[in-house]
This record gives C-alpha cells, structure tokens and sequence, in this order.
C-alpha cells in the first residue's frame, strides 16, 4: 500500500501531463488497480485494515488515496479551464461545481489525517 502511494501519484501527473484527462477509467495501469483489488480482499479475509499497520514515517508525507492527485489534476484542469474569457456561464457553473467537490474532499482528507483546521 505505502509503495502505491508513493509510485502511482507520479504516474498520474506524468498521465495528465502526456496524455489525457481520465486516469481513473482510461490510464491507470492494471498492476495498481491488482495490488488494490488484492489489498482489499486480504483486509476482508484477515478482518484488519492494513492501513492500521502503517509506519508513522510514511504517513506524514502520504495520502491514504492514491487517487488523490487525480483529484489535483482535475482542480488544475478545471481552474485553467475557467481562465478562458468566452467559457458558457453553465460550463463556468460546472467548473466551479466540480472545484467546491475537490475542495471538500481535501478538507475531508486532511479530517482523516487528523489535521485541524482553521
């Protein structure tokens, strides 16, 4: 699991930087969505999360979604996206729709981190 999140999060920049916009459905490649499928079942078999054994060093600078820098990607994309001066007012409404879900997701993440925040 640390290794996912650790390997995958370039991955996912190095994707949206060469080829597309939809890693999760299209890019991702298949050993990541394997080792997690495999995790998952070892949680439900064993009864016990193996994100409870983490070593404390990773956590400090991971995420425990490696799916988290989709989400960056998106923002980005969404924010320079919202940049160009003759976008739809529906599209510009859905643009910052799809920042305020990002934003909440962040906010939840840092919850489950256990930062406090302001």
């Amino acid at each position: 699991m640390t290794c996912r999140r650790m390997i995958e999060p370039p991955g996912i920049a190095d994707y949206y930087r060469n080829v597309g916009r939809n890693y999760v459905t299209n890019g991702r490649p298949h050993h990541y969505i394997k080792s997690e499928q495999w995790l998952e079942e070892d949680e439900k078999q064993s009864g016990v999360l193996v994100h409870s054994k983490k070593k404390q060093n990773a956590d400090v600078i991971l995420t425990d979604d490696s799916f988290f820098w989709v989400h960056v990607e998106k923002a980005r994309i969404c924010c320079k996206s919202m940049e160009i001066a003759d976008i739809e007012i529906e599209e510009r409404l859905s643009l910052r729709q799809k920042l305020k879900e990002m934003k909440a997701y962040v906010m939840e993440q840092l919850k489950k981190a256990g930062c406090s925040i302001v």
